[in-house]
Parts: structure tokens; C-alpha cells; sequence
């Protein structure tokens, strides 16, 4: 404790985030019940270990680790280790103005100086660190740092390997470069805007650097940008601790960074060691009373690439970046050797956390890299047999899911899909049962790059051809939208097993009928596109080029993979239909395929009988499911990561989804690990669109905690509490970067989603009799608490804006004899003795204010 306000403590979490004792009143006023003059009490927070059950928290993935594995390669001294294969960052922006950066040099003597050199890195693995030059530019130098000459400045740098200020010779001590209005490039979570670079150089008269540390001299910077691991001292200050602070049961690490994945365990072939700090945090969160699950991911190991790399860790972890954001692996089974390399570190971390943690979960978003059938049978029986040859009892987590990806989850389970093959002389395909890209069917027999395939199609949903298929991440389609009304080319293609599309020539039509002719047509790196319904004809062109994500592409990789990346999508290939949404299925007919010359190399009316495949096709998505029955009574639970709203929809498919597993006799828990909100300041909409207010992202967010722990899920959104770099998810952010730790600050979600956790102390869903006067735009979950205590949460359904919304009604308990009644007010952080009523066997509350984030009434019968 530090300080206190209004009578509670501030609590100091080593001095880099403050947080209230107590709920602060965000939004004083707020009244619960009309009429009521009972007092307001804060609510009286709890400790994770202070709480018996809840369903309430967190993903972590930056986890605590010691000085080894504190990958740091964006440190300021790299500026003057005269190494031009290393680089700063500055700790980054969402704009390419919010704030100045700047880099001082301090000599250890006085000495006559003539210019200033800023470098950029030459080979550094990164297409935006090491090689970000503000366009805006000023560099003064002092002999007393009290009095400054300004020798440089200029609103237009040229965008240059090296940019060198010469100025008339002039003694000088400290050297001060500021920059402002920064480069657009692309970076891990979305177009970032740093000042970066690999060297300084402050220059004598006959050309010597003098700014090096050999030279004694020494370099202070703005801020730092600390990656996706974040530092080792922020990590230990915060990552446990704000967790057990918020109320947290569970806590979830590992997925695509941290201390916990493969190449942060394995440094030396056949040498594992997971990071004893890490190991240790298990430890301390369960002295803290909080589950852990730990994601087994996927993900390979450098030093397993073909060829090897970042053989000599003590120098990579600070001469690359050493996240799988910012330098992308492959997936475990790339090559053999790799593979059962990764088998073994599963046994040995299946060894490390046996009767340790709450569930291994066995890959992270495996949807966005293969289909179900490879990550079933490639990943999780190999892995799943692993664990359990090493830890029987585990309880298994299946992957998490890169979205609400129900098809995916439900192929892994076994269930038989519906609504492909023949269906009155015609093919269908369904992508209501299908997962990326799609349902897709190729005929087999055309390997041709230049042809016209022309086929009738019926259906409302978005659908097209295949051009040039040689793999589900190889091949060019053309593509129509019923629902958007739209045409276009997608070059689809995979960078290290991860399924990317990028979309080309996208053009507005009019609203065509529900029978279209569809033509496609390539020829060189030229392709066509036709769509027709006997009314209206339209067509877009499309220059045939790669383009692909730069957060994806490693274009070094991708040659040794693929070869040149120019000539991607130019290779012949197989030709087929696809569907890509649409709540029924498409139904094609009248398929033919031509060459240039005329003449005609495929030809299909599809005749046969209901439900068969045609003669020479094959289903690679959205046809029979090729995973038999079974994982589904092996497992112990199921995740996703919802970016759905967190409305009545949403929940009521969450509900339909669990009875399907049920059905198919998956028997565990379900969980939505990851969930998605954001905010920071200064906004950056081009860079996050998704950004909202704080008090919209923290509605958002408690909206799908509270109605997740309705359906009994855990839910938990990520990185309480991230600093390494510009982060709008985080709950507690950093506002300034600065050069040596972030310090930060809890946002509304913090403090809400602290209220919810004590308030959802054993409270288990129940369902029990509830009514409204006005139930109008109402969304209500119910839970009990032993055999007294009935607890009603509720809200406005539909998005928030930033004003509080109200809605007013009188609520009903049905069949109870109230004994008490208290609302609790999640924003404010407040409690307040409710007035009650009896009427029959039912307690009434009367002029209840709902609003448009949960309200919580707790009822004592």
C-alpha cells in the first residue's frame, strides 16, 4: 500500500501500476431502483484465493521468465554497439504523430564533432524494425546539456539506408536526435508506427565514430519496444499478481509466445529445460488458488528449420526477434526430424506439469494454418498419445479455435456432415458445414494454367471457381456474393502451413437473380471474371500478381519453399467449385472446362444418384467427414475464441453448439479462453478498426464474461496487463513508453471485471423462474449459490455506445419468498439493499434500472 483515497488503500504492484483498493465510481449517479433509499456500499473485493469458484479469467501468454530467455533485442544500446545487424525500436504508436521519439548521446569528453549518422539495419529479419526513419527530423547538441543549438531540422527525410547530417565542425558533449511523424510498416497485431534504426554515429572531423561504447560514450532513449514477450521485471511485477488482484481462477498460458512454448525450451538439440521462473509461476498460482492451462502449441522450433537457425541463443535472443509474431515458424511436422523433436518436448511437458495444471490444451488456433482432418490425425493423436504415455490422467484440452469455428470443432468430434455430392442433377456444396476456405470441390483430370470453366449456378450465399488448384493454399479464385453483391478474384495460398487470402479486384454488381452463369477465364497472368443472369451480364479483369501479408510472408522461406514469389499462382492446375457461406447449399450444373484453343477438356451434367460423388471429383472441403467418431469421449474440454458480439444470437448458438458435442458424446467443459475488445489512446482507426471507447470495451467485454459464465464456460480476454509494445487489448495499458520499464494504468475493465469475480463467488448457472413487465431488448442469465441464495444478471442486448443506457421494468422471481434482495452496480463498484414485494409465491422488485452492462440482483430465499 502507498497511498489512500476516500478511506481505501492504493495498492503498488512494484511501482508500474497503481490500482484502488476498492470499485472507483467511474460514473457516479447511477441509480439502480427507482424509489430507493436504502445506503450504497462498495462492494467488498476479493483475492483469487480468497474466492471459492468462478468462471472468470485471463490469457497470458507473455509469461514470467529469467534473464535467458529475456529475448531483448530492441534495447538502446544496440544504437552505439557499432553492430549493424542489431536494432532500438521505439515502444511504437497507432499514429505517425502522437508523440515525439528521440535518442541522446552523452560523450564521456567534449570533443569537436562535424556530423550525425543514423543507420538502418542491413539483414535484421524484420521488414519494419531496424529500418523506420522519422520523416520529421531535428538533432541539437549541447556541451553542458543546459543549452542546446539546434544543427538540424527537416519535415521531409528521405526514406534512405542511412541518413547522415553534416553541419560546420563544433565542440559537443550530448548529441539529442528527436523524430516525429513515423513510417506506416507492418508489424505483429496490425500496422505499427516506430522510430527504428540499427546504429547512431556521431562523426569527428576525420570520420571516426566516436559514439560507441568502446569509446566510453553512452545512449539514453524516448522509449523502448519490448515485443511480445515483454521484459522479465514487468512480467514478475505484474503477470501473477494483477491476475490474483482481479479475482482470476484461471489463468491460461502459452499459444504462441512465452516461456512455455518449444523454442524458449529447447535452445541445444536434445537439451530441454523449461525457464525455471516459469516453471515456478505454476507454482505460485496455484499457492493463489488459480487453475492453469497451458497450450501446448503446435509450433515448431528454430532450431529445427531446415537449415537450423538461432543455433547460438545467447546471441539470438538479442540479435533477432524471437517471438512467433514478429518471425514466423512452421508447424512441428514441416520435416520429420522436427516432428518427433516436438513429440519429445511434449513428453517432457507433459512430465514437468503433471498434477500441476488444471488442463494441457493441445494447439492454439490450428484453424488458420490446416483443416480439421490434418490437425485430428497429424497433430492431436500423435501429441494426445504422447501426454498420455507420460501423464494418464491428464485432462485434455482440445485446441482453441480462431473464431466461434463450430464446423471445425464439430469435424474434430466426428459428426457427419450433410448436403454434399448429387442432388437432382446437380453438385452440392455447403459451407454451413465446411471450414476454410470453404466448401471446395475439384475435378480431377484438368492441369491446366490457361482455361475457361463455365457452369450454372442456383444459391444466395458467396461462390465461385477454382483456377490453377494444386492445394487448399495454392490456387486463384473467382469469386461471386449474392448476399454483398459483389465479384472478385482471391489468391489463396499458405506461408508455413498458415492458409492466407488476399482479395483482388473486388467490384460492386447489381442485384443479379437467384440462377447465374458463371465464367472464369485465364490466360498468362491475365484472368476473367463473368457473371450473368440472362438480364444483366457483368465482368471484372484481373492482373494475376502475389500479394501476399507481410505479417505472414518470409520471402526467403518462400522461395526455398516455392520458389519465386512473382511467379506464384503462373503453375497449371486442377479447376473446381466453391462455396464460401451461405445458410443453404449451392447447387452447380452444366460444368464444362475448355482449353485456349476450344477445345473442351472437362465436361460434366451430373447425373447419378442423390448423395453420390461424382465420377472424377473430390471434396477437399465440406464433403464426407474423414474423421470417424471418438476424440469427442477422450477430451475434457473444448475452446474457442470468440470474436462474436456478445448478444442473445451469439449465446443462443453457444447453447444449440454444446447439445451437438453432447451428442456426440464429448462429456467436459467448455471454454472461451480468448475474448476480444479494445481501446487505447490516441485511437489509430486505420491501424485497429475495431478499437471502441474504454467504457464500450469494457461493456463489451463483461457482457461476454458474464454470459459465458451463464452457459457455465470460463471466459478470459488477453494480456491483463501488456507493456512491451502498443497493445489496445490489454486491461492494463501503458500510456507513454518509456526508455526503461512501462508503467501503466487499469482501465474500466479492470475494475468491472474485479467486481464481477467477487460477485460470481460460487455461483454455479441455474435456471430458475424469471419475468418482466418489460422484457423488450432483455438478455438474462441465472445462477444459485448453495441452496439459498438466487442470483438474476441482466442487460440491454444490442451494441453500446458510450452514454449508459437504461431500461426500465419490474422483475419477478418466481415461486421465492424473498429474504433480501441486494443489486449489485458492476461500473460504480457499489451495492445497494433492494425493496421487495410479495405478491402470491412471487418476490416482486419494482423499478428496476437495467442498463447496458450486467446488473447483478442477488435474492436470499
Amino acid at each position: 500500500m502507498e497511498a489512500k483515497c476516500d478511506g481505501f488503500p492504493v495498492w503498488s504492484f512494484s511501482n508500474l501500476c497503481y490500482i484502488y483498493g476498492a470499485g472507483p465510481e467511474l460514473m457516479p449517479g447511477l441509480v439502480m431502483q427507482e424509489g430507493n433509499t436504502h445506503p450504497i456500499n462498495k462492494i467488498k473485493l476479493k483475492k483469487s484465493w480468497e474466492i471459492k469458484h468462478n468462471f472468470c479469467g485471463a490469457e497470458s501468454e507473455m509469461t514470467c521468465h529469467t534473464a535467458y530467455n529475456d529475448s531483448q533485442p530492441m534495447l538502446p544500446i544496440h544504437l552505439i554497439d557499432g553492430d549493424p545487424e542489431t536494432v532500438w525500436s521505439s515502444w511504437g504508436l497507432l499514429v505517425p504523430d502522437g508523440r515525439p521519439e528521440w535518442i541522446r548521446i552523452d560523450l564521456p569528453v567534449e570533443t569537436e564533432i562535424a556530423s550525425v549518422a543514423l543507420i538502418c539495419a542491413r539483414n535484421f529479419r524484420s521488414d519494419v524494425y531496424g529500418r523506420a526513419v522519422p520523416k520529421n527530423l531535428v538533432v541539437k547538441i549541447s556541451r553542458d546539456a543546459l543549452e542546446w543549438q539546434t544543427v538540424y531540422s527537416n519535415n521531409n527525410v528521405a526514406d534512405q539506408p542511412e541518413v547522415e547530417i553534416k553541419f560546420e565542425p563544433r565542440r559537443a558533449k550530448q548529441i539529442w536526435i528527436i523524430g516525429q511523424d513515423f513510417p506506416k510498416a507492418a508489424a505483429a497485431g496490425g500496422p505499427l508506427y516506430v522510430f527504428s534504426i540499427s546504429l547512431v554515429e556521431v562523426r569527428d572531423t576525420s570520420g571516426a565514430n566516436l559514439a560507441l561504447v568502446s569509446r566510453g560514450a553512452s545512449v539514453t532513449v524516448s522509449s523502448v519496444n519490448y515485443l511480445e514477450i515483454n521484459d522479465r521485471f514487468t512480467e514478475d511485477a505484474l503477470w501473477a499478481p494483477l491476475n490474483f488482484d482481479m479475482g482470476n481462477k484461471w489463468l491460461r498460458i502459452g499459444g504462441d509466445n512465452g516461456s512455455f512454448m518449444w523454442h524458449y525450451v529447447e535452445h541445444e538439440k536434445g537439451k530441454l529445460d523449461l525457464d525455471p521462473r516459469g516453471d515456478y509461476s505454476l507454482t505460485d498460482c496455484a499457492r493463489h488458488g488459480v487453475n492453469v492451462i497451458v497450450n501446448l502449441d503446435f509450433k515448431g522450433n528454430y532450431i529445427y528449420d531446415d537449415p537450423p537457425r538461432k543455433l547460438n541463443w545467447l546471441e539470438a535472443r538479442y540479435r533477432e526477434t524471437n517471438d512467433t509474431y514478429n518471425d514466423w515458424l512452421m508447424a512441428a511436422d514441416a520435416n520429420a526430424e522436427m516432428f518427433q523433436a516436438y513429440l519429445r518436448y511434449v513428453e517432457y511437458m507433459a512430465g514437468k506439469l503433471k498434477d500441476r495444471v488444471a488442463y494441457l490444451e493441445l494447439g492454439n488456433e490450428w484453424d488458420g494454418w490446416f483443416g480439421a482432418d490434418h490437425y485430428a490425425k497429424a497433430f492431436f493423436e500423435p501429441t494426445f498419445a504422447a501426454v498420455k504415455r507420460v501423464w494418464p490422467e491428464a485432462k485434455i484440452m482440445l485446441g482453441s479455435l480462431g473464431g466461434f469455428n463450430r464446423n471445425a470443432i464439430l469435424d474434430c468430434l466426428g459428426r457427419k456432415r450433410q448436403h454434399y455430392g448429387l442432388a437432382n442433377g446437380k453438385l452440392q456444396l455447403n459451407a454451413s458445414e465446411s471450414t476454410y476456405p470453404g466448401a471446395l470441390a475439384v475435378r480431377n483430370g484438368v492441369d491446366s494454367a490457361d482455361v475457361t470453366v463455365t457452369t450454372q449456378a442456383e444459391g444466395e450465399g458467396t461462390f465461385g471457381i477454382a483456377l490453377r488448384y494444386r492445394e487448399i493454399g495454392d490456387f486463384l479464385g473467382a469469386v461471386y456474393s449474392a448476399t454483398d453483391h459483389t465479384i472478385a478474384f482471391r489468391e489463396y495460398y499458405r506461408q508455413n502451413y498458415r492458409h492466407t487470402n488476399s482479395i483482388q479486384a473486388l467490384q460492386k454488381v447489381p442485384p443479379l437473380g437467384p440462377a447465374v452463369k458463371l465464367v472464369a477465364e485465364t490466360w498468362g497472368r491475365t484472368a476473367k471474371f463473368t457473371v450473368s443472369d440472362g438480364d444483366q451480364t457483368v465482368s471484372t479483369l484481373y492482373e494475376v500478381k502475389f500479394q501476399p501479408n507481410p505479417r505472414h510472408f518470409d520471402a526467403t522461406l518462400w522461395r526455398k519453399t516455392y520458389g519465386n514469389p512473382e511467379d506464384f499462382l503462373m503453375h497449371g492446375g486442377a479447376v473446381g467449385l466453391m462455396q464460401l457461406s451461405g445458410a443453404q447449399p449451392q447447387l452447380f450444373s452444366s460444368f464444362e472446362v475448355r482449353d485456349p484453343q476450344g477445345k473442351v477438356l472437362a465436361q460434366d451434367h451430373f447425373q447419378g444418384a442423390d448423395g453420390t460423388i461424382p465420377s472424377g471429383w473430390t471434396y477437399v472441403n465440406g464433403g464426407p467427414n474423414p474423421i470417424p467418431p471418438g476424440i469427442g469421449s477422450r477430451i475434457d474440454a473444448i475452446s474457442w475464441h470468440p470474436g462474436n458480439d456478445p448478444d442473445g444470437k451469439y449465446f443462443s448458438e453457444v447453447r444449440e453448439f454444446q447439445q451437438k458435442c453432447r451428442e456426440l458424446g464429448f462429456k467436459g467443459g467448455f471454454f472461451a479462453n480468448e475474448i476480444y475488445a479494445g481501446s487505447m489512446y490516441p485511437p489509430g482507426s486505420e491501424s485497429y478498426p475495431m478499437l471502441t471507447s474504454e467504457i464500450q470495451m469494457a461493456k463489451y467485454l463483461v457482457r461476454s464474461l458474464v454470459g459465458h459464465n451463464g452457459l457455465g464456460m470460463e471466459a478470459g480476454p488477453c494480456h491483463p496487463a501488456f507493456t512491451g509494445r502498443v497493445h489496445p487489448q490489454a486491461l492494463c495499458q501503458a500510456t507513454w513508453g518509456t526508455s526503461t520499464l512501462h508503467t501503466c494504468r487499469p482501465t474500466m475493465t479492470y475494475y468491472m471485471w474485479r467486481n464481477v469475480a467477487t460477485l460470481m463467488d460460487d455461483f454455479h448457472p441455474f435456471e430458475f423462474g424469471v419475468s418482466f413487465s418489460d422484457p423488450s431488448g432483455l438478455i438474462f442469465f441465472t445462477f444459485r449459490r448453495g441452496e439459498r441464495e438466487r442470483l438474476l444478471c441482466v442487460w440491454i442486448d444490442g451494441r453500446s455506445g458510450e452514454a449508459v443506457l437504461e431500461h426500465r421494468t419490474d422483475v419477478v422471481f418466481q415461486g421465492v419468498s424473498a429474504n433480501g434482495a441486494v443489486v449489485a452496480d458492476i461500473l460504480n463498484g457499489t451495492e445497494q439493499q433492494l425493496d421487495t414485494e410479495t405478491r402470491g409465491h412471487d418476490a416482486v422488485i419494482k423499478g428496476m434500472k437495467i442498463k447496458d452492462y450486467p446488473v447483478f440482483i442477488t435474492v436470499r430465499v
